[in-house]
């Protein structure tokens, strides 16, 4: 009887995880199934984009990389 029990007990516990991994599946289908969809409403739209530049360190002319801006 004892096997049993543990064998129910590990098989409800891994229950768990399972779940998980088709809950996650079943939303990554819906996002990219929206976004074939076609554009939205504000189409014109585009994200804003930052540039990154070192500011200090060894870069050689410095100065020009960053007066390029």
């Amino acid at each position: 009887m004892g096997f049993w029990l543990v064998r129910d007990v590990v098989l409800v516990l891994a229950l768990g995880p399972f779940i998980y991994y088709v809950l996650t599946l079943w939303a990554g289908v819906l996002h990219f199934r929206r976004k074939q969809q076609g554009p939205s409403v504000r189409s014109n739209y585009t994200r804003p984009a930052s540039i990154l530049k070192p500011v200090r360190g060894l870069d050689f002319l410095s100065y020009v990389n960053l007066a390029s801006l």
